[in-house]
């Protein structure tokens, strides 16, 4: 569907596993791994730097930086490293258990419906990663396994906007031992920016 609407912007690459007749006995995780080195070799020729993410995760800049590749840039440079790690940084409802109005309403973007966030970063697994494909050679859903020095960054610099499972309600990682705050500075800074390049995405074509 997204290559058929937007040409050149989206790749999409279907991992159809059943037709084959394959079954994952670690669910999510080989298959997972698979993908991921399939995307090292189609793009790891022609990309500086690739990002490990789902759906539901953001690589968000924080200010002054606009954007991911001004940050880049200013920190990291041409420097010879392997990746970036990333913690979570979990996005959630305001209750657990039911959704509010708002959080209900799937008219609008994710980082609309959910403002609240735990207080600190999770730092028990569950982290992603930016990585330079030159510098690694084998790769993990959450981190690399070979190649050069992992950095970590600034927590001012540079955050992952993890949102949980949409579908309902559900208590996050760590959710016990982290207070949650509310937090709408993802949605002010970028809600209306997302809204816009999504219309002149659907208008020019």
């Amino acid at each position: 569907m997204y290559t058929q609407k937007y040409p050149g912007l989206v790749d999409v690459v279907q991992w159809n596993f059943s037709a084959l007749g394959l079954v994952d006995t670690l669910i999510d995780r080989y298959f997972q791994v698979e993908a991921l080195h399939d995307c090292l070799i189609r793009y790891g020729d022609q990309s500086e730097w690739l990002g490990m993410l789902d759906l539901d995760e953001y690589v968000v800049p924080l200010l002054p930086y606009e954007t991911i590749v001004d940050y880049i840039h200013e920190n990291f440079g041409r420097r010879i490293i392997g990746s970036i790690n990333l913690w979570s940084q979990f996005f959630r409802s305001k209750n657990s258990r039911k959704y509010t109005p708002d959080e209900k309403d799937t008219n609008r973007l994710t980082i609309e419906r959910f403002t609240f966030r735990t207080l600190d970063l999770y730092r028990d697994g569950r982290e992603k990663y930016l990585y330079r494909p030159r510098f690694v050679q084998y790769l993990s859903i959450h981190h690399q396994i070979f190649g050069l020095l992992k950095e970590q960054p600034l927590e001012n610099h540079i955050t992952l906007a993890h949102y949980i499972a949409m579908s309902q309600p559900r208590t996050i990682v760590g959710n016990f031992t982290n207070p949650h705050v509310k937090d709408p500075s993802i949605r002010d800074r970028f809600a209306n920016r997302v809204k816009t390049a999504i219309a002149a995405l659907v208008n020019k074509n």
